[in-house]
């Protein structure tokens, strides 16, 4: 429409001329500009947008009406899943993820790019449930499966369950034995459940492809400076529970020293006492 109108345009301002010289076909333009700007005004508001137009504020309510963004931009406080399922989006879906439509490795594929925009939008469950899917095709392509477990892995590992994490990393791996992303993700859920031997090991692994991979060098690093720290606190915990032992073992021996007779202690099998022994054990002296 709008070329149409152009056209008109030029046709009455041009009449039969050709030579037209700078100065008029500038003036010329600013002629069209400000015939267009008012052409645009007049379809809209003042801002010459038309009043159906998206803008910042209003994107969000415009993408609600849309067929195809509605089910991903649900109000706060929703559950995932509770957005209306329109015939468009489910017939869509009915051939992006129909193996009588589709190949499995075709679904498969379908299923990662849905799992990728749910984790997109930070719904990590959906993506899981997808990438799961994914899966369940058992398609030939071992390196989308591997993207398939690498991809499962991150949206665990954002639920928190590193645990899985660790377990799909794993599985990736077997697929392909050089996938870096997949190994500094295992490295990551690790160090979040400091399980430090974990962390040495997947480091060792990776460095093994890349000697001088900065991240797990410092990793590993880190592993070390915490592994050494447990370390130590075990130690001084060791030395406390010792030293009590012996404080509580020397009052043993005054008492027995001066002469009282103490009798065998409650634990079976042990003949030492212990100042535990010692204590009352009637129900009217313990504090409740």
């Amino acid at each position: 429409m709008t070329e149409e109108w152009k056209e008109k345009i030029i046709k009455e301002k041009l009449g039969g001329k050709r030579d037209w010289s700078e100065e008029e076909r500038a003036a010329l333009a600013r002629s069209l500009d400000e015939e267009l700007e008012k052409r645009l005004q007049g379809s809209g508001g003042g801002d010459g947008r038309p009043k159906d137009a998206w803008t910042e504020d209003n994107w969000k309510e415009q993408m609600a009406e849309h067929p195809l963004f509605a089910p991903y931009l649900q109000e706060e406080g929703a559950v995932e899943g509770e957005a209306p399922i329109n015939p468009l989006s489910e017939g869509l879906a009915q051939l992006k993820f129909d193996p009588d439509h589709s190949s499995p490795q075709e679904v498969a594929q379908n299923y990662k790019d849905e799992g990728n925009l749910q984790f997109k939008y930070k719904k990590y469950r959906l993506a899981v449930a997808n990438f799961s899917e994914g899966l369940k095709q058992q398609c030939p392509d071992k390196e989308l499966n591997a993207q398939l477990y690498n991809n499962r892995a991150a949206a665990q590992c954002h639920l928190g369950n590193y645990r899985s994490t660790i377990k799909d990393c794993e599985k990736a791996l077997e697929l392909n034995p050089d996938y870096m992303k997949v190994i500094t993700r295992a490295v990551d859920a690790a160090a979040k459940l400091k399980s430090w031997d974990e962390v040495f090991a997947w480091c060792d692994r990776g460095l093994q492809l890349d000697p001088a991979h900065t991240k797990l060098k410092a990793s590993r690093l880190k592993a070390v400076k915490e592994k050494k720290i447990i370390q130590r606190d075990n130690r001084r915990k060791s030395q406390e529970i010792l030293k009590k032992k012996n404080e509580e073992q020397s009052v043993v021996n005054v008492i027995k020293n001066r002469g009282i007779k103490l009798g065998t202690s409650h634990l079976k099998g042990s003949s030492s006492i212990t100042l535990e022994d010692l204590e009352t054990h009637h129900p009217a002296a313990h504090v409740k």
